[in-house]
């Protein structure tokens, strides 16, 4: 996952405060912006997870979040913000931690080189296919 420290912007920095927010360590606005609010959300975790408490979110602060990105919080996928090609991948890898019968794979190439990603539930003779093409990085 992408290390997000203060100076931060877009889907991601968004996706985070939305995480913070549930948890109760954020109470601002869910802007994108990764600012000093955003910044002292991240230390209060980290601290109240016993890891380095720097503001800077990379793979350790990433593995702490893990379980509620995955599911914990009763939910995958998040509503309430902006959502990119990053959001939909981590979204996927959830899913499938969370569904391990859930087979992934790609129907191809979107226009600007990302995959698209097919996700098949189950092996009767009915074919339904669902896309959500995300071409935004």
């Amino acid at each position: 996952m992408k290390t997000l420290r203060f100076g931060s912007t877009g889907p991601m920095v968004e996706f985070l405060q939305n995480l913070l927010k549930i948890l109760g360590f954020y109470s601002g606005e869910i802007d994108g912006i990764f600012g000093n609010g955003t910044k002292n959300a991240v230390i209060n975790f980290q601290h109240a997870f016993g890891l380095a408490d720097d503001g800077i979110v990379g793979s350790r602060t990433w593995n702490a979040l893990s379980p509620y990105i995955n599911g914990a919080l009763g939910f995958i996928v998040p509503t309430n913000i902006r959502y990119s090609y990053s959001i939909l991948e981590i979204n996927i890898r959830s899913l499938k931690r969370l569904y391990p019968f859930l087979e992934i794979s790609s129907a191809g190439k979107s226009v600007l080189g990302n995959d698209i990603p097919v996700i098949k539930i189950g092996n009767g003779s009915k074919e339904v296919f669902y896309s959500g093409a995300i071409h935004r990085k």
